[in-house]
């Protein structure tokens, strides 16, 4: 099994941009090209603002499967770092995505104040849960929580 790591324009080693002028399509677009440039449907993982971009690509088709880790919900007020004011403002004015032609995985942290299970009620969505003991910078940060995640996981994308 192969792996990538996209990150989101403006975001980690990638180049640097005009986050005042960039919006929640142009991460999902982002992502579709990294999907359009591996030739073979991929699991699409993303976290926070990263796990909706990610479901946004995956809605548009091409992926295998999508797991979300407490992804962003439209109606996010508050940012971790970098963000483009203009893809806040889409999350708060409501994303609409109907379905995903792909299954879905969203893993939230029973720690998780900002983002917890409760918050994704409304989600539109049919997915599976995970849930782990974590806060939700543990859920890509804490050791002992990936050791937990990672093989949950992936036997998850396996039986799908």
């Amino acid at each position: 099994m192969t792996a990538d790591a996209l990150d989101l324009r403006g975001h980690g080693d990638g180049p640097r941009a005009d986050l005042a002028h960039t919006a929640m399509a142009d991460y999902a677009d982002d992502v579709r090209r990294a999907i359009d440039r591996l030739g073979t449907p991929p699991v699409l993982v993303g976290w926070s603002m990263g796990g909706l971009a990610a479901l946004m690509a995956a809605a548009r088709g091409g992926a295998h499967a999508c797991v979300g880790l407490a992804p962003s919900t439209p109606a996010t007020l508050a940012s971790l770092g970098p963000e483009s004011l203009l893809a806040r403002d889409d999350r708060q004015a409501g994303i609409v995505l109907a379905r995903l032609p792909c299954p879905l995985l969203i893993v939230v942290g029973t720690q998780d104040r900002q983002w917890p299970r409760s918050r994704y009620a409304d989600l539109p969505l049919t997915s599976d849960w995970l849930e782990a003991d974590a806060s939700h910078w543990g859920l890509v940060l804490s050791r002992r929580c990936l050791r937990e995640l990672v093989p949950a996981v992936l036997a998850w994308v396996a039986r799908h």
